[in-house]
């Protein structure tokens, strides 16, 4: 307001912008994707399920995308050291998530048997699976993958048959 008074002029200031990086990131397809969280030699990969067109579901494990590891963002996270003879899930609102996203060494935003929505991507011709939210446990979530486990399906069968 000062300078507008004094020189007629008001002035605003001025946002640095980012500047873009070309990167050689691209989707597979505008389609979300589930996957379930498992451990394979030590490390957290992806087994996407894919609906095909004839209700035919295929899996396939992938590993997870660089930004999928970090932090920041993300609305659940776990322990990576057992409380209590457990690993603990932390609920967090969204400010909480961004601005206090935690320390690597003590938290993970992974977890064995939990389902997770997202993009596969593309990059430097590999495929990975980029997380964009966590639903929640396999046992009580899996509905969301489209498969129906063989035991049920045959409890159905034997159902109808009596």
């Amino acid at each position: 307001m000062i300078g507008k008074f004094l020189t007629g002029f008001k002035f605003k200031p001025v946002e640095k912008k980012k500047p873009r990086v070309s990167t050689n990131i691209k989707r597979k397809s505008n389609k979300k994707f589930y996957c379930v969280c498992e451990i394979v030699n030590d490390e957290y990969v992806a087994k996407v399920y894919e609906k095909l067109e004839q209700g035919v579901v295929i899996n396939y494990i992938i590993p997870f995308s660089e930004a999928s590891h970090e932090l920041k963002g993300k609305l659940i996270v776990f322990t990576k050291h057992k409380i209590n003879g457990q690993i603990a899930a932390i609920y967090r609102n969204k400010q909480d998530a961004t601005h206090f996203p935690g320390v690597d060494t003590q938290y993970t935003p992974f977890r064995r048997n939990w389902i997770y929505k997202g993009y596969v991507i593309i990059k430097d011709e590999k495929e990975y699976f980029d997380i964009t939210e966590t639903c929640g446990n396999f046992s009580s979530c899996n509905y969301l993958l489209g498969i129906v486990e063989n035991d049920e399906e045959e409890e159905n069968e034997e159902k109808e048959e009596t």
